[in-house]
């Protein structure tokens, strides 16, 4: 979330609207002309604005919000308390900023009343009252994360769509690295089948998903503002839609083209399925208040169909390719360097750990991951965790194979390709684990290193691409699906809009 961007330079710190910004606020000023008078005739106005990277989607959000009449009530929805509280003070008096989870805090309390209780611990609540599971704790974690993803996305509770999710989240689902635990399963369909009958208990994936399922009442708002559609799931959207009135606006605000997690099971197609779901007008946001010229070219070129420009302040930037060993020495604590996957990171990070220098590669959950799959293994030392990863490999690429599910066995392997790159220089099993722990983190020490979907909303003076040959990924673009290949386009977009002077590609 661009929070904003046009403050980044000084030809812009008196707020002038660009064409593309003047023609939404005029939108705003039509849509709303007659909503304050209860006896005008009443449309619902819904509006997409599909905005580049870096064009300066929250800025221009809250200056037209501020074409809102007085009389009426509007929410802008945010991602995280930190924005929302942020935004509150930009906003007008008449309009709300709230994260999803508070709007659906609220009602939940007023269709509950004083007998909600909060309880971020609800799903262990839940196993420790059955007999069958209270012993099984390392069920407890999976268990919690997939009901949370079934929640996210609105999804039954079915033997597929577990295990679906647990490969795309990287969820360890036993403690056999040969085998599925059927356990799972069971445990996770009767937890949440529990934690749907204890209404009057909620936890904070209940905030978003008891309104829903429950189809509660709710307040209703004259005016909705969501910005970064393309990245909310779908329990967010209709907690969203059902928070505003039958004549209100709807406005959602997002760039398709950076919309990189259906190999998570989210909806690659979420912004134009709600354009069409809403029948919504469109208008654009093209201008990039982030990127140089060079950049902006180098997108019109390989993404035609991306309506991209540059602003007219813009530097011209610098675009080059390096080898690998002249990149190591360049590599400063402001820099982001960048890759399609997490394995060609570990190198690199840690040659300039040995340097001296500090280095981290973004994403605490990676490690997680890393170290769950590595006690899945049950390796006595190192080379036997080898020898059983290897034998994992195979089993699951000719598994996952047989069921076209190309991403995930990209996912997989990347899994397996970390490890065995953080193997080198460990002893034993144990160092590995305090490695993971030393080099994943979210607060990023020193020069960050990250996969280019961890990056997503980030951005950086000087990028550096590792492996450009990977995009797109061999392995993901074997899917017969067009959505699999526009996601690796998309993924690219990303990666190289997130530079505010120099690309550079890093090559072997």
């Amino acid at each position: 979330m661009d929070i904003p961007v046009q403050k980044r330079n000084t030809e812009m710190s008196k707020f002038t609207p660009s064409r593309y910004q003047s023609a939404v606020f005029d939108w705003f000023r039509t849509a709303t002309s007659n909503m304050e008078y209860f006896d005008a005739p009443q449309i619902r106005h819904s509006l997409i604005i599909e905005a580049v990277a870096g064009s300066g989607k929250t800025t221009t959000g809250i200056e037209a919000l501020k074409y809102i009449p007085k009389a009426l009530e509007g929410i802008y929805v945010a991602f995280n308390k930190h924005i929302a509280t942020e935004l509150q003070s930009r906003l007008p008096e008449n309009i709300q900023a709230k994260t999803y989870h508070a709007l659906g805090l609220s009602i939940c309390k007023d269709n509950i009343g004083r007998k909600l209780q909060l309880n971020a611990d609800k799903i262990e609540v839940i196993l420790k009252g059955n007999y069958r599971y209270k012993t099984q704790r390392w069920l407890f974690s999976p268990v919690k994360r997939i009901i949370s993803l079934l929640k996210a996305n609105l999804l039954d509770a079915t033997g597929e769509n577990i295990l679906e999710l647990a490969f795309y989240h990287n969820i360890e689902l036993s403690n056999d690295y040969k085998n599925f635990s059927d356990d799972v399963i069971e445990c996770v369909q009767y937890a949440m089948r529990e934690s749907c009958s204890w209404q009057e208990m909620i936890d904070f994936e209940d905030m978003c998903y008891f309104p829903v399922h429950f189809k509660m009442n709710a307040h209703k708002f004259d005016f909705l503002f969501v910005d970064e559609l393309q990245d909310t799931n779908k329990v967010q959207m209709e907690l969203a839609l059902m928070s505003v009135n039958e004549h209100g606006c709807i406005v959602g605000c997002g760039d398709r083209y950076q919309s990189i997690y259906a190999f998570r099971g989210a909806d690659s197609s979420a912004i134009p399925n709600m354009i069409e779901r809403l029948q919504a007008d469109t208008l654009p946001l093209s201008i990039t208040y982030r990127n140089p010229k060079s950049i902006v070219e180098l997108v019109k070129s390989k993404f035609p169909y991306i309506n991209i420009e540059h602003a007219d302040w813009a530097q011209d930037g610098i675009i080059d390719s390096i080898k690998d060993e002249v990149a190591l020495d360049m590599y400063k604590p402001e820099d982001m360097i960048l890759c399609r996957t997490n394995a060609p990171l570990i190198e690199p990070c840690f040659a300039l750990i040995r340097k001296g220098i500090k280095a981290q590669v973004k994403g605490r959950d990676i490690g997680q991951g890393l170290t769950a799959l590595i006690k899945k293994m049950k390796a006595s030392d190192v080379s036997d965790l080898i020898d059983k990863l290897v034998e994992y490999r195979g089993v699951e690429s000719e598994r996952l194979a047989k069921q076209e599910k190309f991403s995930l066995i990209t996912v997989m392997e990347d899994k397996v390709d970390t490890i065995f790159a953080l193997t080198e220089d460990v002893q034993t099993v144990e160092d590995l684990f305090a490695k993971i722990t030393a080099i994943f983190a979210d607060e990023i020490e020193g020069v960050t290193f990250s996969s280019i979907h961890k990056a997503k909303g980030l951005e950086a003076k000087r990028v550096f691409i590792l492996r450009p040959d990977l995009m797109p990924h061999p392995m993901a673009m074997k899917s017969k699906q067009e959505w699999a290949a526009q996601q690796e386009r998309n993924i690219e977009y990303v990666a190289i809009t997130r530079s505010l002077s120099e690309l550079h590609y890093v090559m072997q």
